[in-house]
């Protein structure tokens, strides 16, 4: 069995969406989470998203 769980980071500028980026994924390696950055893959991460269970198999992949 695999587990994903996704996280979405928004702001308004370029810079605020790399500053709070950078928060999010240090806060999740604190807590033992890895993290996959979906940049340049937005459809994979919009289907993910979706409340429908539809995440790829190579999401979950280790």
């Amino acid at each position: 069995m695999g587990y994903a769980g996704l996280v979405t980071v928004s702001a308004r500028t370029q810079e605020d969406l790399d500053e709070q980026a950078e928060v999010v994924e240090q806060l999740a390696r604190e807590t033992g989470m890895d993290l996959r950055v979906l940049d340049a893959r937005q459809d994979i991460a919009w289907a993910a998203s979706l409340p429908l269970g539809l995440a790829p198999s190579t999401l979950l992949a280790s």
